[in-house]
């Protein structure tokens, strides 16, 4: 005889906190945008999104994002925001001019140096529509930006210079 815990999940009705399924996206190629002082990209980074069709509207979706990123002007600050779709999630409260992210990483005091950001978010989307998660970035610092993805400033071909990897996960979790 199935438990109770089995019954459940095998008529469709998962347990609250259940993990119902996974997606996850890595990304080991690089990425660079150039972006103006004090600007939020529109732009979500390419190839760095992962979709997953709920099953239920009750369903939450836990996005969790790791990456590595470097600006081309020393100290550069570096900052991303989660979207669903072309929507901003998972970001601070609007405070006047502010503006609002899902992370901000120290800044990049050299040509070789990167920030490594991560980051976690619980999205209650209400649908069962495939939805696609994906990050936007930010230029806080006072100087328009090149931002780089999975390298740093300086990439030039010699072994101390690193290519990395990022990844972005999202989870259905029964709500």
């Amino acid at each position: 005889m199935a438990s109770m815990k089995q019954s459940s999940i095998l008529q469709g009705v998962a347990p609250k906190g259940t993990i119902l399924q996974v997606v996850s996206t890595t990304k080991t190629d690089t990425y660079s945008e150039s972006i103006a002082i004090g600007v939020l990209s529109s732009n979500v980074v390419t190839g760095f999104t992962a979709a997953i069709t709920p099953a239920a509207t009750s369903s939450k979706i836990l996005v969790q994002v790791s990456t590595v990123l470097a600006a081309s002007e020393e100290f550069g600050k570096a900052a991303f925001v989660f979207r669903r779709g072309s929507t901003a999630i998972g970001i601070g409260d609007a405070a006047s001019s502010r503006t609002r992210a899902s992370v901000f990483g120290g800044a990049v005091s050299n040509a070789r140096d990167v920030v490594n950001l991560s980051q976690s978010f619980m999205d209650s989307p209400s649908s069962t529509s495939e939805l696609t998660y994906g990050i936007s970035l930010h230029n806080s610092d006072s100087e328009t930006q090149t931002y780089y993805m999975n390298r740093a400033d300086n990439d030039s071909d010699e072994s101390r210079t690193t290519r990395l990897v990022s990844t972005i996960t999202v989870w259905e979790v029964a709500g």
